[in-house]
């Protein structure tokens, strides 16, 4: 099985954030598309009539007097006279366009996109994206696109014809509401269908980021690894820790005043300094092979051992290094006493 048949999982939003700070995001061109059309849409309906109104009397004077020019000249003038007139409607395309790239992108700028990327250039790689499935794609796209532009273009030539033969004669307000009215019959067709087919492309796109980054099992472990550290060496830095605290447990032993045991399962050190005035601490505690061990220690370091399940079982909950609470003071406190007596006796 190949790695790319093995990246089955879904991406994690580490990956998604690698791939981001990579420079990769999920962008339609479709939704630019629709963009630029709508805000150029926006502006010819806003400004278009006069626009074209002030182009046709910019160039009149050379219409009705053409010995004034020369034909290469005439063009060239009426080519800059376009230009400056639709300036505004550059601009505005220019700026929308980019604002839905960036929106789409959550405002992801990447300088490292503006390097120069030899590897696209070559001619494997464009062979194989000429016949892929992007290509296809897109083909498709252009296709559906060509045919609403031609079935546009053929209803406003049927509504239109008959109207071209008398707009000779006519007046140049006529000439603009004509050209107007062919010009907006051609681009709503045309915003409406890209704008479907740009919201299809949205959804397309954005599977298609998460099925590329999509991981496999060993990808996957390596990523926990690498965020949660490595399992084997939490476990081994765990029980190091865990080793330390049972000696250190072990150690205070020595300086208890008294082990309480359940007797086998549960033993308790408790260490009371009546110089201090605090109440009895627990200075170690366990059970079972733990337990085995403090009572080791006791009995080495000739630390008496009671046995008193109730209380054991009870005192093993207190945290290490804290005071008993009240609810166990008197119980402690009659064997501490009794500690004392024995101890007294015995010297």
């Amino acid at each position: 099985m190949s790695d790319e048949e093995d990246r089955t999982g879904p991406a994690s939003q580490r990956r998604f954030d690698q791939a981001r700070e990579a420079g990769q995001a999920p962008l339609s061109r479709e939704v630019a598309t629709v963009a630029v059309l709508g805000a150029a849409f926006a502006v010819m309906l806003l400004d278009g009539a006069a626009m074209v109104r002030r182009f046709i009397v910019g160039v009149h004077p050379f219409l009705d007097q053409p010995h004034l020019l020369e034909p290469i000249a005439g063009l060239r003038t009426a080519a800059l006279l376009a230009v400056v007139l639709m300036m505004p409607l550059i601009s505005v395309a220019a700026f929308v366009g980019a604002g839905s790239v960036l929106v789409q992108t959550s405002f992801l700028i990447h300088t490292r996109a503006l390097i120069p990327d030899f590897a696209r250039v070559s001619p494997m790689r464009g062979f194989a994206r000429l016949f892929g499935t992007t290509m296809l794609i897109d083909a498709g796209k252009s296709l559906i696109k060509l045919g609403i532009v031609g079935w546009s273009g053929w209803a406003v030539a049927g509504e239109i014809w008959p109207l071209l033969a008398k707009a000779g004669s006519g007046s140049a307000a006529g000439l603009v509401a004509l050209v107007w009215k062919m010009l907006a019959m051609l681009v709503m067709p045309m915003l409406g269908a890209q704008g479907a087919i740009a919201l299809l492309d949205v959804a397309r796109v954005r599977i298609k980021h998460a099925r590329d980054l999509r991981m496999s099992r060993e990808e996957a472990k390596q990523e926990a690894r690498e965020s949660d550290g490595d399992p084997h060496v939490k476990a081994r830095i765990r029980q190091i820790r865990q080793q330390r605290v049972k000696r250190r447990m072990v150690a205070q032993v020595a300086r208890a005043t008294v082990v309480i045991t359940n007797p086998t399962h549960y033993a308790v050190a408790l260490a009371y300094d009546r110089g201090n005035g605090g109440a009895p601490r627990v200075v170690a505690k366990g059970e079972d092979e733990m337990a085995a061990r403090i009572r080791a220690a006791a009995s080495k370091s000739a630390v008496p051992m009671v046995a008193n399940p109730p209380l054991a079982r009870a005192l093993y909950s207190v945290p290490l290094d804290t005071e008993i609470s009240a609810d166990h003071f008197q119980a402690v406190a009659e064997i501490i006493a009794y500690v004392w007596a024995l101890n007294g006796r015995r010297a």
